[in-house]
């Protein structure tokens, strides 16, 4: 026969049950935060009004401010002229004391609680940019000398096609 199960063992049952249901999440919440707070990118989330609801620690490094700083402040303060609705772009965005700075940054689509949500993706890119800007300094010096020699300066391609000329050429 069965035995049957009393109301202070059900409910005791149930509370257990509850307790590892809440561990579980506890835990699955500390997992997410970790890896949220640990990449390199800033990570912010806004409401359709553009106010901060949460951030992570590359957001608060990257904009120099604390995350309570950062909540409920307008994202509009850290990426002027970025609204929710763009999904990719290469922007400025601004610091705490000011300064600006290229970034990339990718906004995606979310609810929470039944209220849309936007999460951005920043990067910034401002050595990338500095690379770049080098890169063509180069090239422009090195046409520059190339275009002033006084000796003729061909390229000429595996076909024996002239591919560029200096000025003397």
């Amino acid at each position: 026969a069965l035995s049957a199960i009393s109301p202070t063992q059900s409910r005791a049952r149930a509370v257990a049950l509850a307790n590892a249901m809440t561990t579980i999440l506890r835990s699955a919440e500390a997992r997410t935060r970790a890896i949220v707070d640990n990449v390199a990118e800033a990570i912010v989330a806004f409401d359709d009004g553009g106010t901060i609801e949460s951030a992570n620690r590359a957001a608060e490094s990257m904009f120099r401010m604390t995350t309570a700083q950062l909540v409920a402040s307008p994202v509009e303060r850290l990426l002027p002229g970025i609204f929710a609705e763009e999904s990719a772009a290469v922007a400025t965005a601004t610091r705490s004391d000011g300064s600006t700075f290229p970034v990339e940054l990718s906004v995606g689509k979310s609810t929470h609680e039944g209220r849309p949500l936007s999460i951005a993706v920043i990067r910034d890119v401002t050595e990338r940019v500095a690379a770049d800007r080098a890169l063509r300094n180069s090239e422009q010096r090195t046409r520059a000398i190339v275009d002033n020699m006084l000796t003729g300066l061909l390229t000429i391609d595996r076909l024996g096609n002239i591919v560029s000329a200096n000025a003397a050429a």
